[in-house]
């Protein structure tokens, strides 16, 4: 579970590439070669992630970006993130 105080940046050993405009991203850890597929809002929170914000911050700016905000957000991104902390996707600071 990542804690809502911690900064969130991406992993350094991590790239990523923005697929056609929509259609999300695709990241690539380079110690395993395995590749993660992230959809629209996933690509969005990816960006956010660069090491000055928190969840809590992230959700907040994610909430500003999105048109139809889901009741369950902070949830939503709660479960994403912990999902790409298990992945070595993430890195937590604090």
């Amino acid at each position: 579970m990542v804690p809502r105080d911690a900064k969130i940046s991406r992993h350094p050993k991590v790239v990523h590439r923005e697929l056609s405009d929509g259609e999300g991203a695709v990241l690539l850890n380079l110690e395993s070669g395995a590749y993660y597929g992230v959809n629209e809002v996933g690509a969005v929170i990816w960006s956010l992630l660069d090491g000055t914000r928190t969840l809590a911050e992230v959700v907040d700016e994610l909430r500003g970006r999105l048109q139809d905000v889901p009741d369950a957000l902070d949830a939503d991104v709660q479960a994403f993130l912990s999902d790409l902390q298990q992945r070595n996707l993430i890195v937590l600071q604090g």
